[in-house]
């Protein structure tokens, strides 16, 4: 038969187990709700937005065929996201333009295709949402390529993203 003692102690045990899993699971659930915040509404994230224009004079990068227009590096333990990208390119001929990224050494190609409005016959301009990624430590870049050969004359690039942590 149980005792009253027996009763007692048994009925301690069972809060002593049910306090412990609520407050642990209080503590579990602190540190999910913790780690999900982080991710969902503060990712760690650094904004970035770079500009760089060139014109076909600048041989290292551009010709009057085609032009690689340049970014700064990507900080070592950090990936560059590029969510948006605008360019404005100015040629010496009514012609259209290719649009791609690309990041040195070895990211792969992202082709944007034609770049679709113009302000005038020799001024084009493009905009897209996209979403590339950039390794540490690699040189993101743009390419156009003018469709008339010796029509590049002038080109910008503003690239939107944010850099996250890449581990």
């Amino acid at each position: 038969m149980i005792t009253r003692r027996t009763l007692v102690a048994g009925t301690m045990c069972l809060l002593a187990i049910i306090a412990t899993i609520v407050l642990t699971g209080h503590e579990v659930a602190a540190q999910v709700k913790a780690a999900y915040v982080k991710i969902v509404d503060q990712p760690g994230r650094i904004p970035y937005q770079e500009y760089v224009e060139k014109s076909a004079g600048d041989f290292a990068t551009c010709t009057t065929d085609h032009c690689a227009l340049q970014f700064p590096q990507v900080p070592a333990g950090k990936r560059l996201v590029i969510e948006h990208l605008s360019v404005v390119v100015q040629t010496a001929g009514q012609t259209d333009a290719l649009l791609s990224v690309e990041a040195t050494p070895t990211e792969p190609n992202l082709s944007l295709g034609l770049i679709e409005e113009r302000w005038s016959p020799q001024l084009l301009l493009g905009h897209r949402s996209l979403r590339y990624y950039v390794e540490p430590e690699r040189v993101p870049f743009v390419n156009v390529l003018v469709r008339t050969p010796g029509t590049f004359s002038f080109g910008t690039a503003t690239v939107i993203g944010y850099l996250v942590d890449a581990n």
